[in-house]
């Protein structure tokens, strides 16, 4: 048997992912020690967390995973694949028509980054967050073309990732992020930036009524900032 730790560098599935998996009822571990909590998982088990891994990227969320596990239904994952193809061609044939020097902020899919993102990324945190809905995905389209995206994790500071902070100091995009998070119910999104980004952390204060506080993470300041909307 595995321990967690040990399953996760079999498997090449992160520990996080792990419990999450078992909190959400889809993958649970062999046994789970009564006394320590520790869980542990057998060798047949194995298969199953990787067939798992191959269903998530192909953008099946957990409850389809779930069901394609339970019933052995391949329509479930042939009919994913089609809407993934017809997401696709509509995504490119609304930027065909988007001919605006305006900023739009557009709510988006796992399917939507794999797409903005040429296939980049797809299994780090930020994405794997974005796909388990622990996160949600937006991206910042100007002239037809997509030209940065960001993610919201949906806890108690609702931290936000901007690929590119300097975006940050764009007061006419953030205008745009702004309100398209207000609409979706934010009152308030979260940036951590290190304490050298001094122009980007000046215009965030400028733009925006905020709470910050310094802080330390693997030796290196950073600022976390509270960004009223």
């Amino acid at each position: 048997m595995y321990k967690i730790k040990e399953f996760s560098e079999v498997t090449d599935t992160p520990v996080t992912t792990l419990r999450y998996y078992d909190n959400a009822g889809l993958f649970k571990p062999a046994s789970i020690d009564y006394f320590s909590g520790y869980r542990y998982y057998d060798e047949d088990q194995v298969e199953t967390i990787k067939k798992i891994n191959k269903l998530k990227d192909l953008g099946l969320s957990l409850d389809e995973i779930k069901e394609y596990l339970e019933t052995g239904d391949e329509g479930i994952i042939v009919q994913k694949l089609y809407k993934f193809s017809a997401k696709t061609e509509s995504l490119k044939g609304y930027l065909k028509k988007v001919d605006s020097d305006e900023y739009e902020v557009l709510e988006g899919t796992y399917e939507d980054l794999v797409i903005n993102n040429g296939g980049l990324h797809i299994d780090n945190p930020r994405a794997i967050d974005v796909k388990d809905g622990i996160s949600k995905y937006y991206y910042i389209v100007k002239n037809g073309k997509v030209i940065d995206d960001y993610t919201v994790v949906e806890d108690e500071d609702n931290w936000i990732t901007i690929i590119n902070r300097h975006n940050f100091t764009n007061e006419e995009l953030m205008k745009k992020v702004a309100e398209k998070m207000k609409k979706d119910g934010y009152e308030y999104v979260t940036e951590i930036c290190p304490v050298e980004m001094d122009d980007v952390i000046k215009s965030i204060k400028k733009q925006f009524k905020t709470e910050s506080e310094i802080v330390t993470q693997a030796g290196y300041k950073f600022e976390k900032i509270k960004m009223y909307l």
